[in-house]
């Protein structure tokens, strides 16, 4: 979905919408609809675009390895300015409040790749299906939420290894 800067009244817009599934990345799949609400100010050629997205996403366990559903809900807001406005023959440095500024081109504002960041931007670094996950045993593979492997797993630290060699 697009909007066009031109065409924002002095009011401003709100949008309420579902938008289609997205590519997202890989291991992050979209479960339905995506649900977004945008309120779209203009003031001169600054655009503010703020809102909230709502998602069910699929996500990979970083530690047992499952798909889990993952309800997310974000609130963003971001400026935008005309791309024309950089001067291209000199140097900037950014600051802090630089950083949620984004740049349009063409009276044009690619609305599908804004709710893209910003859920990208609000997924947890590592995702778990339960906060007790236990994982997988590291030496058979087992699921340990399933229930307990087997295994004799000794932990020894790494700086105490060259010991074992003067017990022998």
């Amino acid at each position: 979905m697009h909007i066009n800067i031109s065409d924002i009244p002095e009011e401003g817009l709100t949008l309420d919408y579902n938008e289609e599934p997205l590519t997202l990345s890989e291991g992050t799949r979209v479960e339905g609809k995506i649900g977004v609400s945008l309120r779209v100010l203009k003031a001169e050629t600054i655009v503010t675009v703020s809102g909230d997205v709502n998602v069910t996403l699929g996500l990979e366990c970083s530690r047992c390895i499952k798909e889990f559903f993952y309800p997310l809900s974000s609130s963003f807001r971001v400026d935008y300015m005309p791309l024309k406005e950089i001067g291209k023959d000199k140097e900037y440095e950014l600051k802090g409040a630089d950083l949620d500024i984004s740049f349009y081109k063409e009276d044009r504002i690619d609305l599908t790749e804004l709710i893209k960041e910003q859920i990208l931007l609000s997924l947890p670094m590592q995702p778990l299906c339960s906060p007790d996950c236990k994982g997988l045993c590291p030496k058979c593979g087992k699921d340990l939420k399933v229930g307990p492997c087997k295994c004799e797993i000794k932990e020894i630290d790494p700086r105490f290894e060259i010991l074992k060699k003067l017990k022998g």
